[in-house]
């Protein structure tokens, strides 16, 4: 399993934090996987405020190699996130950073095979489980147009694990 430095960190309104009381409270959870999987490959972005700073981020195939291991291997229990289906569109997988994200999560051993068919597979048998009534219940609070969920069920996301290709 991944070792993850955890840390929850309190912010306190101040005068020039507009539309928030003095007494609340913001809380943001703070992790910083210590041994992250091998192969995620990074964009670096530059920014100019609140002041001039560069950030090295994990691409947009190495993101989405994350977002698809959340799918298949985390244990949801009664309590399925939505948000883990919330895919992005057009994205190519970085399989080698997926495939040692899920030997690391041991859902996968060292010799498995992980081709983009078997990722299809694994895809296709977890939307199999998944209720997506609660699914759908659990983003509605983060998205303002509700009527992009009606389309969410098994089939949808079996047609979009289709159309899933590796990134170069």
């Amino acid at each position: 399993m991944n070792d993850m430095l955890e840390q929850m960190l309190l912010f306190y309104s101040d005068s020039q934090a507009g539309g928030i009381a003095d007494s609340e409270k913001i809380k943001i959870k703070f992790e910083i996987d210590t041994n992250p999987p091998a192969f995620a490959t990074y964009e670096n972005r530059y920014q100019l405020l609140p002041s001039p700073y560069a950030i090295r981020l994990y691409d947009s195939h190495s993101l989405f190699a994350g977002k698809i291991h959340a799918v298949i291997c985390r244990t949801w229990k009664d309590r399925i996130k939505g948000r883990d289906l919330y895919l992005m569109k057009g994205i190519k997988v970085n399989v080698p950073h997926l495939r040692s994200r899920l030997i690391q999560s041991e859902f996968i051993g060292e010799e498995a095979p992980c081709s983009v068919s078997d990722i299809k597979v694994m895809l296709h048998e977890r939307f199999a489980e998944i209720d997506f009534l609660q699914a759908k219940k659990d983003v509605e609070p983060f998205i303002k147009d509700h009527a992009v969920l009606n389309v969410w069920n098994r089939d949808f996301f079996d047609q979009i694990t289709d159309k899933l290709e590796a990134a170069d």
